[in-house]
């Protein structure tokens, strides 16, 4: 394995393919014997170790022998970190649960409906008593409530049953179920008002705890001291990876100005934070022990600074890998920037190896070994001869590196791209960079009373000067094309193409052309089967309390909805919107209820249907139709309409209620009717 020059890539790269096998075949081997074949292959790898000296080729196997161990090793781990097989997970209790025992292990999250937390049970009550238990679940409160009152370890009981996270309920939709599961969570549960008691306030006092509570002192200055909901929202954004409260108007500029990485702490932010670091502490690094000071020093803030975040995930992953990078620098300068990125990300995948299917770590991990490879190279393409010249080429080449090697990962998972990122990042890098420090400065000085207002307002006019900034860029035309839809394959692709092109002009080999032009061609005919495959789709999608119908001929879509304005919301962007990225829609026409009435009727690939929105409605005798749709309860009784319409399958949309459901569905049935509630059963889809 020679031709992976560092070392700690090759070992890295072995356990990242051993957890890609545990995570999606996770089966293939049990757990007694994944420990046996890692157990053998490691005496195996010590023997041939001992016999090193002796021949090239058991140095060969040795090595070989080795990235095997390291393979089987990202398997185990795996299926270590799996809690559902465990005998104390939620996932195989069979017993009926008529309540629970949980410990608060996250900071109360405000959503639009309700307040979200994550618990950790440790005990269930079933009809024959207490058990134990070991499981993570989501616990959802009423607005009405106050968790945010409650702090982490507090112990509580709570009545009822958790439910199952469910499966998408339609097509193409994000699997929040898969998502959640890959942090070993399977349950969520609802509380109803009165339905918990505290049981214990928390004793404990570790880093969780005052994290969250840092986490919230640093929310409290920026509300005192920041000016402007929007702005105020932004700063939470730069500085503590908070995005609560920025609206949607907001989020759209920021992701058509390529500047969606400024609202989520990551690798770039710390990145800063340490550049800044070494810039003023180079009068450190001429003294004999100033490399260590110096990488003490770093680590000490880096810390702090993940601590008053709350430790979030994000910030954690790209503050252990530049933890990693501050050690390795007084070590020795031949010391590889690459392999010390790789070593922080095989002790964080072995620390929790679900991080590997995370975007965030993807991005950050991506983003630092683009500008560490690409940036040198961009760069020295062109000379400069001014001073103010040369900075703004240095920023275009940090942004190219990056937006270069997140390409396939950011096309895959957000299905656009941003034409002006280059413009945009001219005043988002060195503003987001101003709104960090800014922001870290005013924590520090928020005691000072004639200080902290004048830095709060600066600060607020900073932000706002960058969002009139991007609002300009969104204006601009094509400033974003959507919609781009990749499949898994054509984004490892995209992902091959820019590596093999890099190589190519390291090395200048011709083979790498020919794998550059097999690469290419497999991305065409992956599109063209794609779009040979496309040929309609009738979607009945499920909305809570709100109707919505799809008719999709290739790249063109026909809606009928109750409103047009949920379609922009996030409940359409997270229901209907993957559905039409998947099918490559690039024009929509939208029919609501108010302008075609309480009926409509549509013939579409040879199949009829007739959609009853509303009351009152008008059929025609003998009417008939492939597929009758229903909404908002708009029919009193089937036996009185099928006098008049001649139905196949009786389908009834989400905007019904679940009791009118239930009762037409019992009609249908004593008809001898087919009927799909989609309230009940998922989207109803119909491939043409």
């Amino acid at each position: 394995m020679r031709w992976i020059p560092y070392v700690m890539v090759r070992i890295t790269a072995f356990f990242v393919a051993g957890i890609l096998l545990g995570l999606y075949f996770p089966s293939l081997f049990p757990m007694r014997h994944s420990t046996v074949f890692l157990t053998i292959f490691g005496a195996l790898y010590m023997l041939t170790r001992l016999l090193l000296k002796r021949t090239a080729l058991l140095r060969w196997a040795s090595g070989g022998l080795g990235l095997v161990f390291i393979f089987l090793s990202g398997y185990l781990c795996v299926l270590l970190r799996d809690e559902s097989l465990s005998d104390r997970s939620l996932v195989n209790i069979q017993d009926t649960i008529l309540g629970f025992r949980m410990k608060v292990i996250s900071g109360a999250e405000r959503r639009e409906k309700s307040w979200r937390t994550i618990g950790r049970i440790d005990a269930v009550q079933s009809p024959a008593g207490w058990k134990p238990c070991d499981s993570q679940l989501l616990v959802y409160w009423p607005l009405t409530e106050r968790p945010d009152t409650l702090n982490y370890g507090d112990i509580l009981v709570v009545k009822g049953s958790p439910r199952k996270v469910v499966g998408p309920q339609n097509p193409n939709e994000f699997d929040y179920r898969r998502f959640l599961s890959r942090r070993n969570i399977h349950y969520q549960h609802f509380l109803k008002p009165g339905s918990w008691i505290l049981l214990q306030k928390t004793q404990e006092r570790g880093p969780s705890y005052y994290a969250v509570k840092a986490r919230a002192w640093t929310m409290g200055v920026y509300e005192r001291f920041v000016e402007g909901h929007r702005e105020r929202a932004i700063v939470n954004a730069f500085v503590i990876g908070v995005t609560e409260g920025i609206d949607d108007e907001l989020k759209h500029a920021y992701a058509a100005g390529g500047a969606m990485h400024a609202l989520a702490v990551s690798g770039i932010h710390v990145s800063i934070l340490y550049g800044v670091l070494l810039f003023l502490l180079q009068p450190l690094a001429k003294r004999r022990a100033g490399p260590w000071s110096i990488a003490v020093i770093s680590l000490l803030v880096l810390w702090m600074f993940a601590f008053i975040t709350g430790l979030s995930p994000s910030v954690l992953r790209a503050v252990t890998m530049f933890s990693f990078v501050a050690i390795a620098r007084p070590i020795g300068r031949t010391t590889s920037i690459i392999n010390t990125l790789a070593a922080s990300a095989f002790f964080l995948l072995l620390y929790d190896p679900y991080l590997i299917l995370s975007a965030g770590f993807q991005l950050s991990y991506l983003a630092v070994f683009g500008i560490v490879l690409l940036y040198r190279p961009i760069y020295n393409l062109w000379e400069h001869r001014w001073a103010w010249s040369d900075w703004i080429w240095q920023v275009t080449c940090v942004s190219l590196a990056a937006q270069l090697s997140t390409l396939p990962v950011t096309l895959y998972y957000f299905h656009q791209f941003p034409i002006y990122f280059l413009l945009s990042n001219l005043f988002v890098v060195p503003g987001s960079a101003i709104v960090l420090l800014g922001g870290i400065l005013l924590l520090l000085i928020s005691p000072i009373p004639f200080l902290a207002p004048w830095l709060g307002k600066l600060l607020g006019l900073l932000v706002y000067v960058l969002n009139e900034g991007l609002f300009l860029v969104e204006r601009l035309p094509s400033s974003l094309i959507e919609p781009i839809s990749l499949t898994l394959l054509q984004a490892f692709c995209v992902a091959g193409l820019i590596v093999v092109v890099y190589l190519l002009l390291q090395t200048r080999k011709f083979y790498w052309t020919l794998i550059l032009l097999g690469l290419a061609s497999v991305i065409s005919i992956a599109n063209w089967l794609d779009k040979s495959d496309n040929v309609g789709q009738f979607v009945v999608y499920r909305i809570a309390n709100q109707g919505c119908i799809d008719w999709i001929d290739r790249r063109r879509v026909f809606t009928l909805a109750d409103s047009a304005a949920h379609i922009n919301t996030d409940a359409g962007r997270f229901h209907v919107r993957p559905n039409r990225l998947a099918w490559r829609v690039a024009n929509a026409q939208m029919a609501k209820r108010e302008q075609i009435g309480s009926t409509a009727f549509v013939v579409f690939h040879g199949r009829r249907f007739l959609c009853i929105r509303g009351k009152p409605f008008e059929t025609t005798p003998g009417q008939e139709t492939d597929y009758l749709i229903v909404g908002n309860n708009a029919v009193p009784s089937l036996e009185t309409l099928i006098r008049n319409i001649k139905f196949d399958t009786l389908i009834l949309d989400s905007s019904n209620s679940l009791r009118y459901c239930e009762r037409l569905k019992a009609e249908a049935a004593l008809l001898g009717k087919p009927c799909f509630a989609v309230l009940t059963d998922g989207a109803f889809t119909l491939n043409m």
